[in-house]
């Protein structure tokens, strides 16, 4: 019972160890992800085309602007599937993740049905050992009882034998 005990606590702490690496996991996905929606957002902020107004008339500089606008998607695209990447790496950490505390648990709740066994069992020998005892204690009752009869008897028998010496003399 106690190599059980010891194995159940030991997979409760193993069951609380992965439960906080799932709660780290889903922590670091949702930080992850807030940060790929501000850096879309940002991204999204400076490739926006400016205004009429505020087109410049030399070719130069919108074929500048056009570079900056193709590199800034291009960063955003590769920060994207970077996120992305991350994302599909955190879900299958999750996963097996979840497969281990399902394994615990499954270990868990044996171990439990052990234990519940190991205790019934016990108290099954506990009600045993009682009754035994009440049988030898209701068997030593009785013997005394056969002990003072026979005494009892003997002494009968010795004057009965008495009373027969003093008759034939």
């Amino acid at each position: 019972m106690d190599t059980i005990r010891k194995k159940l606590e030991v997979c409760l702490g193993e069951k609380e160890k992965l439960e906080r690496q799932v709660d780290d996991l889903k922590a670091k996905f949702e930080q992850e992800k807030t940060q790929i929606s501000e850096t879309t957002t940002e991204e999204r902020e400076r490739i926006d085309p400016p205004s009429m107004s505020d087109m410049p008339v030399n070719n130069i500089n919108g074929q500048m602007e056009l570079k900056t606008m193709v590199d800034a998607i291009a960063a955003a695209s590769q920060r994207e599937a970077e996120a992305h990447e991350t994302a599909i790496i955190l879900s299958r950490e999750n996963e097996e993740l979840r497969v281990k505390i399902r394994a615990l648990l499954e270990d868990n709740s044996k171990l439990i049905e052990l234990y519940e066994q190991a205790t019934a069992e016990n108290n099954r020998k506990s009600e045993e050992e009682t009754a035994l005892k009440r049988v030898i204690e209701d068997l030593q009752h009785q013997l005394m009882e056969v002990n003072e009869e026979n005494d009892k008897l003997m002494s009968l028998y010795e004057r009965a034998m008495q009373e027969k010496d003093d008759l034939k003399r």
